[in-house]
């Protein structure tokens, strides 16, 4: 490596100094350098393109983009012509979850720390009590033949997030970089004699803690460093997990949303509710309408993870099908009423209840029976599914202005504010704004429930 000479003047070695001490401070005085709850990130070894396991002529083989391993199984184990698609997970699972430093927060977003590194499924199955911060990257494109049977004693998870959460083994702690002046070698004790600086033949992490902003943790464990945009976390597989987006937009707004109170969700959307009752002419007013909007869902737009707040039909989605897909449908799901209760969904070896609690707790298996949905019949799922904070059924997709249901989907999944406007599109499109309150939920909800709504409208302080 380059080392600056000795010889250099001792004015340009003191111009580089507050030249990166102008850095240093910029840096470290910028909390959208660092990542927050809801940052989003990649590994190095992650792949868009499905993972497919099927048994051919006594061997399990496993794909993925172009490249295949084989694993030989008992005999009788699988039937010939079995297989199995993971896709790589399109919903919102690249997301890293802040839950140490959750008391530090950069425009109300809990910073991050490098203790941040807990997988879901370490969690789930090895009875950690840390909560996890990584559900999954996507499909793993490293292949090794006993991923096969990790992944097939999976399955179902891997169907949900993808294979990475089945192969994921990530080091104890993110790293964060050696900072600009351990780069730039103006550390004091670097100086030579000269005076003059010098690039360290072998960069070291830099020993100041002053460089890197530390975050409160708990009085047990004490204080971590902040992640920043920079840091790296090692999969022991091979991967090189980095921050793709810090979880910050330049104003501080982040678009991977939680549920709301009615104080911040009037806080936030009265304004850009008001103009929207106006541009579309609605007849009722703006706190009307935002208490209905917020009791639909008690301002759920997003669950826990940051996917959009969806429930999935099966009554539906039997109908929006190809007859003949039906029979692979009830492979995977049932419904037992033909209408909108007793949905099933198939879960290892057996059926369960689809809709358990009724609740956000739900999610991972509303997005299960997306993903079966999918394969079967891709427009037809997002057609089947209620979305955000609306519960705007995908069907109306073209009453509200989308050339599809899944680009409804998509536009749904970024902000509240789409989730917002196409319910007040609806409500305008079929009319539901020209009577009393109660003819108006009772007109989007149908006849059942009315007085529940309703009682909670009444509750909701705007």
């Amino acid at each position: 490596m380059c080392k600056i000479p000795d010889e250099v003047s001792a004015d340009l070695v003191e111009a580089v100094k507050e030249m990166t001490a102008a850095i240093m401070a910029e840096i470290i005085s910028d909390d959208q350098n660092y990542a927050v709850d809801g940052a989003v990130i990649r590994c190095d070894n992650m792949s868009e393109e499905p993972v497919v396991i099927k048994y051919e002529n006594g061997k399990l083989k496993m794909s993925v983009a172009g490249a295949e391993i084989s694993k030989e199984v008992t005999e009788g184990e699988y039937e010939e012509g079995y297989e199995e698609t993971y896709e790589a997970g399109e919903e919102v699972i690249r997301t890293l979850s802040a839950v140490h430093a959750t008391n530090q927060t950069s425009n109300g977003l809990a910073f991050a720390t490098v203790s941040d590194s807990i997988c879901l499924r370490d969690k789930e199955e090895n009875g950690l009590e840390e909560e996890a911060s990584i559900i999954s990257t996507g499909n793993c494109k490293i292949l090794r033949e006993s991923d096969i049977l990790d992944i097939e004693t999976r399955k179902e998870k891997a169907k949900l997030f993808g294979t990475c959460y089945c192969l994921m083994k990530p080091v104890i702690e993110w790293t964060n970089p050696i900072c600009v002046e351990n780069l730039a070698g103006l550390h004091e004790d670097n100086f030579t004699a000269a005076g003059a600086g010098r690039i360290l033949d072998e960069p070291t992490y830099c020993p100041i803690q002053e460089h890197h902003k530390t975050m409160e943790w708990d009085t047990v464990n004490g204080k971590r460093e902040g992640l920043t945009r920079y840091s790296k976390l090692l999969c022991i597989r091979g991967g090189v997990i980095t921050i793709k987006w810090s979880g910050q937009s330049q104003d501080g707004e982040n678009p991977y949303n939680r549920a709301l109170s009615i104080g911040e969700f009037k806080a936030r959307y009265e304004l850009f509710i008001s103009n929207l009752i106006n541009e579309y002419d609605i007849q009722m007013t703006t706190e009307q309408i935002g208490k209905i909007i917020y009791v639909e869902t008690n301002g759920k737009g997003f669950d826990t993870i940051g996917r959009l707040f969806i429930r999935f039909e099966v009554h539906k989605f039997f109908e929006y099908i190809d007859p003949e897909k039906l029979e692979k449908a009830k492979k995977y799901l049932k419904t037992l009423s033909g209408g909108y209760e007793g949905h099933q969904i198939k879960y290892g070896d057996e059926f369960i209840n689809l809709h358990p609690t009724g609740t956000e707790a739900d999610s991972d298996l509303q997005y299960l029976a997306l993903q079966y949905a999918k394969a079967i019949d891709r427009e037809a799922a997002y057609r089947a599914i209620s979305m955000g904070v609306g519960q705007v059924m995908g069907d109306n997709y073209a009453i509200i202005g989308f050339s599809s249901a899944e680009e409804m989907y998509n536009e749904m999944s970024a902000f509240y504010e789409n989730q917002i406007e196409a319910m007040i599109c609806y409500i305008k499109k079929l009319g539901l704004d020209q009577g009393t309150v109660k003819e108006l939920i009772k007109g989007y909800n149908g006849p059942a429930n009315v007085d529940e709504y309703l009682e909670k409208y009444d509750d909701a302080e705007w």
